[in-house]
């Protein structure tokens, strides 16, 4: 998929964080990130690069099972490659904030797994139930937004890299 040959393209251009999840109170790991999209509800501002690509996830999401979309929150870029701390995973999170003004049961989040690797997501069920999904190429995944979940580094391959995509619904 072009999407693939774009972002494993020596000329495609990651940004460093140090983290996997920013103000994080734990261990966590390095990532590089490529922001595609991103709204800022609270600043009124809106940032784009690349949204071609979140367009051609959310219109294929869309003609396969109706996901009525009312907004793209933010579209992201992560690539992990191997770590040795060996963590089992890293910073669980949510992708909203969990708060009184937000309806978070309005947001959904997708993970999009552009290759295949391993560096399994972690889900954290309210049940305490947790569950692994690996990355397979051309994956969708779509949770809750206020699901807690983590990423885990690759050991055996040589990057994970997941575009994450949060939308709100209608």
């Amino acid at each position: 998929m072009k999407i693939k040959q774009t972002v494993e393209s020596e000329n495609f251009l990651w940004t460093y964080t140090p983290g996997t999840t920013p103000d994080v109170k734990m261990p966590d790991v390095p990532q590089f990130v490529r922001v595609i999209e991103h709204a800022d509800i609270e600043r009124e501002t809106h940032y784009t690069a690349g949204k071609q690509w979140t367009n051609w996830i959310i219109e294929a999401l869309f003609a396969e099972i109706q996901m009525p979309i009312k907004s793209i929150v933010r579209s992201k870029m992560n690539l992990l490659i191997p770590h040795p701390s060996h963590m089992p995973f890293h910073a669980p999170h949510t992708d909203v904030a969990l708060s009184p003004d937000i309806d978070v049961d309005k947001y959904m989040s997708i993970l999009y797994y552009v290759n295949n690797s391993d560096g399994a997501t972690h889900l954290f069920h309210p049940s305490g139930e947790p569950e692994m999904i690996e990355p397979k190429a051309n994956r969708c995944l779509i949770i809750p937004a206020g699901l807690t979940h983590a990423s885990s580094s690759p050991v055996l391959t040589d990057r994970r890299i997941v575009m994450n995509i949060v939308v709100e619904m209608r």
